[in-house]
């Protein structure tokens, strides 16, 4: 079969690749794999998270998509892979988080400097860390304050989880002085969300017991 898919169905059926699903996901890899090339697009987001599906046979077949495609990793891709923090479902955010750490190691390994990585990181971090806006009717009245809304929590846990998995990468003075600096200013260890304290406590450890292993 040919690339003749089109860009529409086809982020359609890539949507589906994030389902917390898994049948879905693998319904989904199984056509792809069977069905299309894929060649044409160099590299798909949702591909490589799917080589770090928690199920193994979903993994498989995304890395066998993936090779046979010849997709490759960059910059650009630690960059697009930022928008995929959120899902609702622990599981989609425990590869997204795995899919950025391979990723950014990748491109480390090929030369990238980890520190501005690691700054856009905790940047992200400090960004969602922020209430949200407060929602205004037409008139510029506040119809929900920022307290009225839930926190959207689940971005900043994918940031740190993605950190632990990053914690072979903290090998020099300047990077753990910059994690170890924004986990006091930015205060990520009490963070409002319990779990996320808990999952920068964590990464915390394991950059240390990295770091101290050198």
């Amino acid at each position: 079969h040919v690339f003749a898919i089109s860009l529409l169905n086809l982020a359609v059926l890539f949507k589906g690749l994030l389902s917390p699903e898994s049948f879905v996901r693998n319904t989904i890899l199984e056509a792809l794999d069977q069905e299309f090339d894929l060649s044409e697009l160099k590299y798909a987001d949702q591909i490589w998270i799917a080589c770090h599906d928690n199920e193994e046979a979903n993994a498989e077949i995304a890395l066998t998509i993936w090779e046979e495609n010849e997709f490759e990793v960059s910059i650009e891709s630690v960059k697009s892979l930022c928008s995929f923090l959120d899902s609702a479902d622990s599981g989609i955010r425990l590869s997204v988080a795995r899919t950025l750490s391979d990723s950014i190691q990748t491109v480390c390994s090929k030369g990238e400097d980890f520190l501005p990585i690691l700054n856009d990181l905790l940047n992200l971090y400090s960004e969602k860390a922020r209430p949200p806006e407060p929602i205004l009717d037409r008139f510029g009245l506040v119809i929900k304050s920022s307290q009225d809304q839930r926190d959207p929590w689940e971005p900043r846990s994918t940031i740190a989880i993605t950190l632990k998995y990053l914690a072979p990468l903290f090998d020099n003075e300047q990077v753990v002085t910059k994690l170890i600096e924004f986990l006091i200013k930015e205060k990520a260890l009490g963070d409002k969300e319990a779990a996320v304290a808990e999952e920068f406590k964590e990464a915390a450890i394991a950059v240390i017991d990295s770091h101290g292993a050198e």
